[in-house]
């Protein structure tokens, strides 16, 4: 991550825990109405919101948001930041919904629209609660409308059903609502990256300056060649666009056996991360140090994140990987 990159996300977290929507006020019609607001107190309090809750029916955990002093986060993730970018649209969505028309109040119907209540039996809705706040409804989200723009909806607790006029988007899980980015290292920026297995093995990428396009690969076996030099620079990339899937607390892995990845840049700061595998997630901690790496540790330091698999084995590559097959001599050999 480019300390520009960073100071970016820096601006953003501060906007983050100011909050500031910059949501119209509502439009005076009267709520319940064809063209008046779903919700016409939440674009009045929607700045001073400091819990949403969403769930589901189910088996479904609820994912709870909670505002702090350095922002948003979410609380079943060990409250981990929660991403701005996708908690502010929803919260501008509703608080701007405007009812396109009244549905049905017939509770026998409501599996048409999908706005049942969550825990009623084969129901896929979802439940947005504002529980801090006691003047705002909680909203049921159901269907989003075919052949025609807009979402139905269900006030908490009141039976008819709205049509509002835009989608209303939910991740499907608590991961969707965690702050996905880790770091993003572009391999314009590295000079030398290398990969030390727990048996011992290892291999180093590196290139002079930044000047020079491709990396090399060092220590090559004698009488064995490089594979293409795209295979070589893309161990150099591999923390470009780091995205997690999911989130734990670092001491909650067992860190046995691990590989560790070195990544050097030309200023000079220097990216380790340490890297395991379990049955069901592919692990990695992460320590920086150099100019730039305190605004980086800020953000990492103390967490194990679960990353995509095509970014884990590309961060355990070995020798063999980055060569060019052996031919096969038993094709020479014939039958006498």
């Amino acid at each position: 991550m480019t300390k520009k990159h960073f100071s970016i996300l820096l601006v953003a977290a501060v906007l983050v825990a100011a909050a500031v929507f910059l949501i119209p006020s509502p439009t005076g019609r009267d709520a319940g109405s064809a063209n008046s607001l779903l919700l016409p107190d939440l674009a009045d309090a929607v700045n001073d919101i400091s819990l949403v809750r969403i769930s589901a029916g189910g088996d479904t955990e609820p994912v709870t948001l909670e505002r702090v002093e350095s922002g948003w986060v979410v609380k079943e993730s060990y409250n981990y930041p929660a991403d701005w970018s996708v908690l502010r649209p929803l919260l501008a969505d509703l608080s701007q919904a405007v009812i396109v028309e009244e549905k049905t109040s017939n509770p026998e119907y409501y599996y048409r629209l999908g706005v049942q209540d969550p825990d009623a039996e084969d129901s896929e809705s979802r439940l947005i609660e504002f529980p801090a706040n006691e003047m705002l409804p909680g909203v049921i989200v159901g269907n989003s409308a075919q052949n025609r723009d807009g979402h139905y909806l269900r006030i908490q607790g009141e039976s008819p059903s709205m049509l509002v006029d835009r989608a209303i988007t939910l991740p499907i899980n608590e991961n969707g609502w965690l702050a996905r980015e880790i770091v993003d290292i572009e391999d314009s920026s590295v000079l030398s990256a290398s990969i030390t297995h727990a048996d011992g093995e290892s291999i180093t990428v590196e290139r002079e300056s930044t000047d020079v396009t491709d990396f090399n690969l060092r220590d090559v076996p004698e009488g064995r060649e490089m594979t293409s030099t795209y295979t070589i620079n893309q161990v150099a990339a591999v923390l470009a666009d780091l995205q997690l899937e999911s989130v734990v607390p670092a001491d909650e892995v067992v860190w046995e056996g691990a590989t560790e990845l070195q990544l050097i840049t030309e200023t000079g700061m220097q990216l380790d991360a340490t890297l395991v595998e379990d049955e069901e997630n592919r692990w990695m901690k992460l320590v920086v140090s150099g100019e730039g790496s305190d605004e980086i540790n800020q953000v990492v330091d103390g967490w194990a994140y679960n990353i995509p698999l095509y970014k884990f084995d590309a961060m355990n590559k070995r020798m063999e990987d980055l060569l060019t097959p052996l031919d096969d001599e038993s094709d020479d050999s014939g039958s006498q």
